[in-house]
């Protein structure tokens, strides 16, 4: 049995947020990419998940959603299937073809556009009931700014009274308690298994994600690493900045025991609304 390891590779602060180098875009045992493996196997919306986004689409009347996660657009499909209008945005283009195909395959109707998630002013004028990110897709952009100014589209782009979900690692727990692995983050496809770490970073480097793939097909060990730069968001950062962009009604779920609606103890999401209509809007 022979083992092999290859280079590790780190997508730099300047790459498309939604997709890997193209150093790393290979094959696939099935023939996707592996940053489509990190997406589907350790971000996947799970069934936890799946029931705090009915109850929150029950409880507000939601019936227009735009979508920003990243990964392979599951959310959109699963809250498609609800009878709900969706919108999602890729930034990836090759990424734009691949949803629209599982939106066919799950017989559901929705939009998916092709952009930037900081340039969301410029790509929708209409306004929305509820808009996701999830995925860990915001401490992703990495530059506070880009963070700062991305939540700002996102409230003029909410209906007055609309709902924001966030939904980010939980890095107080994970900067605070010195927990640099995240064993809860992990999935398997068949053979392949993937595992992520958290790197705190040091001086002047970025802290960033460490996702290790290692593949047994064939008898042959083969392991690839993958590091993707964060911005770690402390939650009363987060809430400060949201309170100043004018959001409301801010609550966190999952920080601890009384508040965690059963989520999963490595995430937060973050619920903010945006007041309804002073007559200004």
């Amino acid at each position: 049995m022979s083992d092999e390891k290859e280079t590790v590779i780190a997508i730099s602060n300047n790459t498309n947020l939604h997709r890997a180098p193209q150093e790393i875009i290979n094959e696939a045992n099935d023939g996707r990419r592996t940053q489509d493996y990190i997406d589907d196997l350790v971000f996947a919306i799970n069934q936890r998940q799946a029931a705090f986004l009915k109850n929150i689409i029950e409880n507000y009347c939601i019936d227009s959603i735009l979508d920003l996660s990243c990964g392979n657009g599951d959310l959109a499909v699963l809250l498609a299937g609800w009878d709900k209008d969706v919108t999602t945005l890729k930034q990836d283009p090759a990424q734009v073809d691949k949803v629209h195909l599982k939106s066919v395959l799950a017989g559901v109707h929705m939009t998916v556009s092709h952009g930037d998630i900081r340039d969301l002013s410029s790509i929708y004028k209409e306004r929305f009931n509820l808009i996701t990110c999830f995925h860990n897709s915001l401490p992703r952009l990495v530059n506070e700014a880009d963070i700062w100014g991305t939540l700002a589209q996102i409230y003029l782009r909410l209906e007055p009274g609309g709902v924001l979900l966030i939904q980010t690692l939980n890095y107080d727990y994970l900067l605070n308690e010195n927990n640099d692995i995240l064993p809860a983050l992990k999935g398997y496809y068949g053979k392949l298994g993937i595992n992520v770490s958290f790197n705190r970073g040091q001086d002047k480097s970025p802290a960033g994600l460490v996702f290790k793939a290692l593949d047994n097909k064939g008898g042959r060990k083969k392991e690839k690493e993958v590091i993707v730069p964060v911005r770690p968001i402390f939650q009363r950062e987060l809430n400060i900045w949201l309170a100043e962009l004018g959001y409301e009604r801010i609550e966190n779920y999952g920080v601890n025991k009384k508040n965690s609606k059963n989520l999963e103890p490595w995430e937060v999401i973050t619920l903010a609304f945006r007041p309804f209509s002073t007559g200004h809007d």
